[in-house]
Parts: structure tokens; sequence; C-alpha cells
């Protein structure tokens, strides 16, 4: 090799890529713990972590090409252009598999259609057909020479593709916002707001490197939010763990003001007996959906048994509570309907606001709309008993006649 990088270069490089290098140690430690904690059976944690690996490579590969492109050594080209069609390549990759990753995460593992999976992937097949021309035209970079990277006449395109993705999680999270919490909708939307803001001074002050450190930060403080909240989560329902439920209740006191809604499945053993365990936990886990989507972004839903779930609502209006069951008794009616599956999803009730004057405790209320949700249940068999017994007294009685 005939140019050594000069001192003054590597000082330059040195502090270019610092923050790179930091930034990619603590997010490939943070990764590596976080595999043993996050299910790496869901789509969702499987996006999450390809989206994680795009980018400690993204980090990686960017500073060994700022310092490779300071060693002017002709020889050296092959590998700098194929380290930057990576790069160029990888960037609308990382944030589509990003965009991925919360659409599982919002929807409940639900598949896409190929369809629209591939609308979604467009803009980066337009980057990768632009790459695989790149060497003859060089639209989205050159390389001089001497080794020197310059960009193409075409990097503003390569450019708002990837921009064009970020834009597009900001306008997913701000339509899918209701199914989210306040937090997760701001640390979800950081990937992409940071990323925007570095690389707008990436573009316009070449030399610094600070769009992938930014997102980065974001997959750090994504991965530090839901390893905090995955021992809270039941992790068939997604919906909270009696545990942490239940430590809710305890940190509640007589002042609180809340109500609770006790929810049991019918006939759920019907189904696990006929159809399989497997069918009973799809009816659990669209049971949970359904709710989950229908209670208001300040309630709570837990699963607090086999089928049992518990709704807390951070008001006393049992009319509006009231309300809200029927809805979700109309949502599951729908989605019978639906899914015309060889069995319906239903489900018992009992509710009422905590009142100190009326309750000991918060369990004390939960132990109390417990047994008015099997009050519910009895009186739903009987209604059912009854309807049956009329239908076979007139089935008798057509007979006759």
């Amino acid at each position: 090799m005939n140019n050594i990088i000069s001192a003054h270069d590597l000082i330059d490089v040195v502090y270019t890529v610092d923050l790179n290098f930091a930034t990619f140690v603590i997010l490939l430690c943070i990764y590596l713990n976080s595999r043993s904690k996050l299910n790496r059976k869901l789509p969702s944690s499987q996006y999450l972590s390809a989206t994680t690996i795009l980018l400690l490579g993204q980090l990686f590969i960017e500073s060994f090409t700022y310092f490779l492109c300071k060693i002017r050594e002709p020889s050296l080209i092959p590998l700098t252009v194929f380290l930057y069609t990576f790069l160029y390549l990888v960037a609308p990759a990382t944030s589509f598999i990003f965009m991925m990753f919360i659409q599982k995460y919002i929807d409940g593992e639900k598949a896409y259609s190929k369809t629209k999976t591939f609308m979604m992937a467009f803009p980066a097949l337009v980057t990768l057909v632009l790459l695989g021309t790149n060497v003859f035209t060089g639209l989205c970079f050159r390389i001089t020479t001497d080794n020197a990277y310059s960009r193409g006449p075409a990097f503003n395109i390569a450019t708002l593709i990837t921009v064009t993705y970020l834009i597009g999680i900001v306008i997913f999270l701000f339509i899918h916002r209701k199914k989210l919490t306040t937090k997760e909708y701001w640390i979800f939307n950081f990937f992409a707001i940071f990323p925007l803001l570095g690389g707008l001074a990436q573009t316009f002050f070449f030399g610094i490197l600070v769009m992938w450190d930014a997102s980065a930060f974001s997959i750090i403080v994504i991965y530090i939010y839901l390893q905090a909240n995955v021992t809270k989560l039941d992790s068939l329902t997604k919906a909270n763990s009696r545990s942490s439920f239940e430590t809710y209740l305890d940190g509640l006191n007589k002042d609180s003001i809340f109500s609770l809604a006790f929810i049991d499945l019918d006939d759920f053993k019907s189904i696990n007996d006929k159809f399989g365990h497997a069918e009973g936990d799809i009816a659990l886990k669209n049971f949970s959906y359904i709710v989950q989507n229908t209670i208001d972004k300040h309630s709570t839903l837990a699963r607090y048994g086999g089928d049992e779930f518990v709704i807390c609502f951070n008001y006393t209006d049992l009319d509006k509570v009231k309300e809200t069951l029927d809805r979700i008794t109309e949502e599951v009616t729908a989605y019978n309907k639906k899914i015309r599956k060889p069995y319906e999803v239903k489900f018992s009730y009992g509710y009422d606001a905590f009142d100190n004057a009326k309750y000991i405790t918060p369990t004390h209320l939960l132990k109390t709309i417990d047994t008015q949700m099997y009050e519910h249940k009895l009186n739903k068999k009987l209604v059912q008993y009854t309807k049956n017994h009329k239908s076979i007294l007139m089935h008798k009685e057509n007979m006759k006649n």
C-alpha cells in the first residue's frame, strides 16, 4: 500500500467516528442482553432484532469507510465501492424493517398481504435498482481514482427514499396512536424524528456522521422500554399480567378513583376440548386484542387467569363502564360473524366502582364483581335453558297437532 494515512487524517477519523464507536458498543451490549428477555418467536421481536443488526452494520461500516477513504490507494476502490453500496442499500431497508416492527407491535402480529408488503418495500427496491446501475453511471455516489468518495447526481433521490420511510413511520404512528400508550407513541416516533434531524444535518454538512447514531439511540430507548415492560405483560394476550395488575391494585388507596370489570369467557373449556388448545389461544389473543382496542387509552386490561380478564377504568361513572362493556360485546359479536369459526366467543362480566364506604380494599371490590360475573353467567344459562325448554315444548305440541 503506497499511501499510508497521515497523522492529521487519523486524528480526523478518530474525532469523527468516536460517537459511532461508542454507540455501536452500547447498542451491541443492550441487544445481546435483550435476547434472553424478549420473546424471539414473535415477528415483532424478529423485526426489531433485524433492525438492530442492520444498525450495528451501518455504524461499523460507516466508520470504516470514512477511515478507508482517507487512504489514497487505488487498490482499495473495489472494497470502498462495495461498502458504500451496502450503506446506501441498508439505509431504506432499516427504515422499512422498523416500519414492519411497528406494524407487528400495533396490529398484534397480524400478517399483511403480499401486495401491501410489496408496496411498502417498493421504495427500497428503487434504491436497489439505482445501486445496481451505480457502478456504470455513478448516479448515487462516485469513488475517484485516488479512493475518495463524492456524492452523485441521484444522491438526493436515495436520501429522499429513506426520508419517505421515516415520514411514513410518523404518519403510521399518528393513524394508530389510539392503539399505543402516550409513552410508546413518542418512543417509537423518536426512531423517525431523530434520524430525520440527523440526516438533514449530515446532508447539509458533509463529513459529520450522526444520522445512524440517532437511530441507534432510539433503538436503545425502545429496548430499555420493552425490557422494563416485558414482565408486566402476559406473553400470550399482551394484556397486563396478573402479578403486575395486583401490584398496581396494591398501590391504590381509599381515595383512588377507579372502576373494575371482571370478565370470564363463556364455555371456553369446550373450545379447548373440541378444537384444541392452539385454537383456544387464538380465541384468547383475539378477545384481548378486541378489548384493548375498544377501551380508552387510560384504561387497562389484565389477564387474571386462564380465560379471566379484568379491566381497570380510571373513572367511577358506571353508565360509562356499561357502555364500554356493551361496545366490547358488539365488537365480539362482529368478530364472530366475520371469522365464521365453528364456535362463538362470548363472555360474562361483573363491574362496579370503588367506593371506600362500600369496599374496604380494592381486592374486596374485585371479589364482589367476581361473584357478579358468575351470577351474570348463571342468568345467561338460565335464559338459554328456558328458551330451549320452550322450544322443546312447542315442538312436542306441534307433533301432537
